[in-house]
């Protein structure tokens, strides 16, 4: 996909413990679900996620194309993966729906503090 080229070209996939191109984002939604994506936000069944607004460009102030999408029914093989506290997250906002299969892992917490 030539979002992800571009994300690897400007660095969005560089983890210090990690040298694999890899993002660690929370499914949003999966099979059945009904998304929209647009300038004001991701709506997941009618409900507008937090922090969920796609930037006109990231941090380096290089521009971003937010993924447009109305009403649209995830397949079964498909995910929409988001950050739900980061609003400058690279994530579903701008790549869309993926597949499943893309999911290489799952990641649960083992310790957590305040």
């Amino acid at each position: 996909m030539p979002i992800f080229e571009l994300a690897k070209a400007r660095g969005y996939f560089d983890v210090a413990y990690s040298p694999a191109a890899h993002l660690m984002k929370r499914v949003a939604a999966t099979a059945g679900d009904r998304v929209t994506i647009d300038l004001a936000g991701v709506q997941v069944n009618g409900i507008r996620l937090a922090n969920s607004a796609p930037l006109p460009c990231d941090l380096a102030g290089r521009p971003l194309q937010p993924y447009i999408l109305k009403d649209h029914f995830l397949g079964p093989d498909e995910v929409l993966l988001m950050s739900d506290y980061n609003p400058a997250s690279f994530d579903s906002r701008y790549f869309g729906p993926l597949n499943a299969t893309t999911i290489e892992a799952v990641v649960k917490a083992v310790l957590t503090w305040n």
